[in-house]
C-alpha cells in the first residue's frame, strides 16, 4: 500500500473530514492547501513530514508504520532510520560543514598569500 492509500484509507474511515477541519486541529501549523495535496496524492509534490505526520495522528494512523511509507517513497536511496542511525543525518552535516570551513580557511590563506605579494 503506498502512502496515499494509506491516509486515504484513514481519511474514509475518519468520515472524510475536509483539508481546512485537519489544518484547524493541526497543532504545527499545516496548511489545508497542503494537506490536500498529500490527502490527493498530488504528482510531483513532496510534503514535509511534518505534515504527514500530523495528517495521521489526526486521523488515528500507524504514524510508525505511515513513517516508513514516507521513507520509502520521498527518501528512495536513504536507508530507514533507526535508533543506531538516528545521528547520521547531523553527523553528515557536520562533517560537510568542517569539510567546508577548512576550504574557507584555504581560500582565506591563499588570498592572503596573493595579496602579501608584490
Amino acid at each position: 500500500m503506498t502512502l496515499v492509500e494509506e491516509l486515504q484509507k484513514l481519511w474514509a474511515a475518519a468520515g472524510y473530514p475536509s483539508s481546512r477541519t485537519l489544518a484547524d486541529r493541526a497543532d504545527n501549523g499545516a496548511s489545508h492547501s497542503s494537506i490536500n495535496k498529500i490527502m490527493r496524492g498530488q504528482p510531483g509534490y513532496h510534503p514535509r513530514w511534518s505534515t504527514v505526520e500530523t495528517v495521521a495522528e489526526l486521523l488515528g494512523g500507524d504514524v510508525k508504520h505511515i513513517k516508513q511509507l514516507w521513507i520509502d517513497e520521498h527518501l528512495p536511496n536513504r536507508p530507514a532510520r533507526t535508533s543506531a542511525t538516528d545521528d547520521a543525518p547531523k553527523n553528515e552535516i557536520a562533517e560537510a560543514i568542517r569539510a567546508n570551513t577548512a576550504a574557507i580557511k584555504n581560500l582565506t590563506a591563499a588570498i592572503e598569500r596573493n595579496q602579501a605579494t608584490p
